[in-house]
């Protein structure tokens, strides 16, 4: 009985797939929920690859570097690209002070979006629902790949989108087409968030010599590094002789890193809940706790460097 109704979902949920008028819309926002599924949107590189100002990237939404591959960015390369995302592999992209690389986002035509999303008065929203740029991420697996990405003589321009909720944007909702959102959620409002810098570091190794950060939407660099994980222990950014300009939050760098003890907040939190004896007892110590969160994370400054 239980095998029947199972088969029975499962043919139900295949026929609403198939009949359903908005299922082109539902997988669209799959798409960029899971890249690779649709490979039209999504460039793997998995073996070592060139780029320079003759390379269109403008089919891709997401370029991910695996399979320790190399990325060369030959110098005085102007490139528009797309989301990149590092797992197992670098980015090489090293210049001369004549003859910069500059990475950077599409330039928006508020006409021609006017046209594709059917908005009469694109004047009624905020320019930055539709002025997104891309993010480069270093998600490294250090215990796959431990060479670090260099980047010298490089420009990182209009990258990154941040909105917030001030900002006046249409709603996902109200856009009907596949083609519409994709200009939507390829901009402003990507999946991996509203506010997204020019270069995000989870775990790797990255160096930066004579870099410019110019007019990007958030901050210019974010790290976030857990040290705790294998992967990510040996991680480090290094950035020598390089400037930050005009970002639009006025923000150069966010840095978070350090050892966070989860030991010492599962005692916190196995220490009050002994005591209790009621739910508002229980909220009380969630609070506790976390307004304790500074006290379980150790940071370590060693591992950012800027000279």
């Amino acid at each position: 009985m239980k095998n029947f109704i199972l088969k029975s979902i499962n043919i139900t949920l295949i026929l609403i797939i198939i009949f359903a008028p908005l299922r082109f819309d539902f997988f669209y926002i799959i798409k960029y929920i899971n890249a690779d599924f649709w490979s039209d949107n999504y460039l793997e590189i998995t073996e070592d690859t060139t780029w320079n100002s003759d390379t269109d990237l403008s089919d891709y939404g997401e370029v991910e570097i695996t399979n320790n591959a190399t990325l060369t960015i030959e110098p005085g390369s102007q490139l528009v690209i797309p989301n990149i995302t590092i797992f197992e592999g670098k980015i090489v992209a090293q210049s001369t002070i004549d003859n910069k690389i500059t990475l950077k986002s599409k330039e928006i035509n508020l006409e021609e979006i006017a046209q594709e999303l059917n908005i009469q008065n694109i004047d009624d929203y905020d320019r930055e629902c539709f002025d997104g740029g891309p993010t480069i991420t270093f998600d490294t697996d250090l215990s796959m790949y431990n060479q670090p990405s260099i980047f010298k003589f490089v420009q990182f321009k209009n990258m990154g989108s941040y909105i917030d909720d001030n900002m006046n944007c249409p709603e996902l909702g109200t856009i009907a087409s596949k083609n519409q959102k994709q200009r939507i959620f390829n901009t402003a409002f990507a999946v991996d968030g509203l506010k997204r810098p020019a270069v995000k570091i989870n775990s790797g190794k990255v160096e930066m010599e004579n870099v410019i950060f110019e007019s990007n939407e958030y901050t210019d660099i974010d790290v976030n590094i857990e040290l705790e994980e294998d992967y990510s222990q040996d991680s480090y950014l290094h950035i020598k002789n390089s400037n930050f300009q005009n970002n639009e939050q006025n923000t150069a760098m966010l840095s978070t890193v350090g050892h966070y003890d989860y030991d010492a907040e599962d005692e916190c939190y196995d220490s009050c809940y002994d005591n209790c004896d009621s739910q508002l007892c229980i909220v009380g110590c969630e609070e506790q706790c976390r307004i304790q969160n500074n006290n379980f994370f150790e940071p370590d400054n060693t591992k950012v460097v800027l000279q």
